[in-house]
């Protein structure tokens, strides 16, 4: 052509690279993973939460107080939903603000009529409340329901119940009245707090809570229908075995608590000291004991990380030790079952219910030092025992508390509660950890 030029026809335009597909806005929707865990509101984003419109999966929220000895649940709950096919879970531990913790302050020298308790349960209700109301962080519209442990965390989402939809499931180890009753704690305080515990208790959909002794109590002296009231023992997922014990070398005992004296460890460790120091090797796992180098035979080891625990330190034990003169439910007492570890623990609260006694563990009564002596002493002395109901807490426990069918059960009922329809393509199966 003139000039030289070719047909247009014929140039070559370099094709335009694609842009790669931008990564999706909620990757935590892919079946198996936790939409959000957070500490107060530090990790929560609108893109992190469920959408407000209702789907075949559970939109649920966790919501736990950060004080509580029932924080094992919380734990095993996230570990159980990251792995679960048909839930959208957001996990939310709430620390009260300085604000928070001056209203629930005792003041000096009114100890008799100061209601500080239950100052500090509404002072929850009203922070919490700013955070799930229609339009604040954690809109509770954005959940088909929420798990609130301990029970009075449930304040606040049981008010906003009517508005948002969202349905109520309380998790505890006692009621108010259990405490009264059986524990001592029957003042005028803790009468006025079992009034608001029956109010919140009326407006729940479910009350989970870790013993009979403890769920009788919602059904007799809170006049609930069973259908609420469900047993939700203590669960562990994956503990380590014990290796079979050698027999050369000492006994090695555990205590675990932080509340050092209340659950008794200052009494095992005397006790220890008196008349066990050549035979046992005590491992001392608590925030509040403080180490004393001139005890013989004992390993001090401060707070212990959960999963340390679980994984490292129980499965080398062979007995745990727990003489509490109040409690309401033992979790290491099942953990420690589940690593083949035998129980030695007070007959008190929903403990009894934890353990096989005899088969896979020791109850003794409250306050019963000798009891408990004789006890640790008993197997102490009978090795062969020993090993034998260390054999049988590793195998019975886990068909009573492993995690996947104590929790699944628990998950189950909430769907059920939720109206959430069984699907095969949202079936509550467990997804292959990644």
């Amino acid at each position: 052509m003139p000039g030289g030029s070719e047909p247009t026809s014929c140039l070559r335009v370099p094709a335009r690279p694609r842009r790669p597909p931008r990564p999706p806005l909620l990757p935590a929707i892919i079946p198996g993973v936790n939409l959000a865990v957070s500490d107060n509101l530090a990790s929560i984003r609108p893109e992190t939460l469920p959408g407000l419109h209702r789907t075949r999966r559970l939109r649920l929220l966790c919501l736990t107080m950060k004080f509580t000895g029932l924080r094992s649940f919380a734990l095993e709950m996230r570990s159980y939903l990251d792995r679960r096919a048909d839930v959208d879970a957001v996990h939310v531990t709430y620390f009260p603000p300085l604000w928070v913790k001056a209203l629930c302050a005792h003041v000096p020298f009114f100890e008799e009529w100061d209601y500080a308790v239950v100052r500090t349960v509404h002072s929850w209700r009203l922070h919490l409340s700013s955070w799930l109301r229609a339009g604040g962080p954690l809109d509770l519209r954005r959940f088909d329901a929420a798990v609130c442990t301990s029970q009075f965390v449930g304040l606040a989402p049981a008010d906003l119940r009517a508005s948002s939809g969202c349905r109520v499931v309380l998790f505890g180890d006692s009621t108010t009245r259990n405490n009264a009753r059986d524990l001592g704690f029957d003042d005028a305080v803790h009468r006025a707090l079992a009034r608001v515990e029956h109010r919140l208790f009326d407006r729940a959909d479910l009350i989970a809570m870790t013993s009979d002794w403890a769920r009788r109590s919602v059904l007799d002296d809170y006049a609930q229908p069973g259908h609420k009231a469900l047993l939700v023992p203590p669960t562990a997922g994956h503990v380590s075995h014990r290796s079979p014990r050698d027999r050369s070398g000492p006994v090695r005992v555990v205590f675990i608590g932080n509340s050092f004296v209340r659950k008794g460890g200052d009494r095992l460790l005397r006790w220890h000291q008196e008349r066990w120091q050549d035979r046992v090797e005590l491992h001392v796992c608590s925030s509040e004991a403080v180490a004393d180098p001139s005890c013989r035979n004992v390993v001090w080891h401060g707070r212990v990380d959960r999963d340390r625990l679980l994984g490292d330190l129980l499965p080398t034990m062979d007995l745990f030790v727990m003489p509490t003169t109040s409690d309401q439910s033992c979790w290491p007492a099942v953990e420690a079952q589940m690593a083949g570890v035998v129980p030695i623990v007070t007959r008190i609260g929903g403990i009894p219910e934890l353990v096989e006694p005899g088969v896979t563990g020791l109850l003794v009564g409250k306050g019963d030092e000798a009891g408990f002596v004789a006890a640790v002493e008993s197997l102490l002395n009978d090795p062969d025992r020993l090993d034998a109901m260390s054999q049988a807490a590793q195998v019975r426990a886990p068909a009573r508390f492993g995690r996947d069918i104590v929790l699944g059960r628990l998950v189950d009922r909430i769907r059920e509660a939720a109206g959430l329809p069984s699907d095969p393509a949202t079936a509550p199966a467990i997804v292959e950890a990644r």
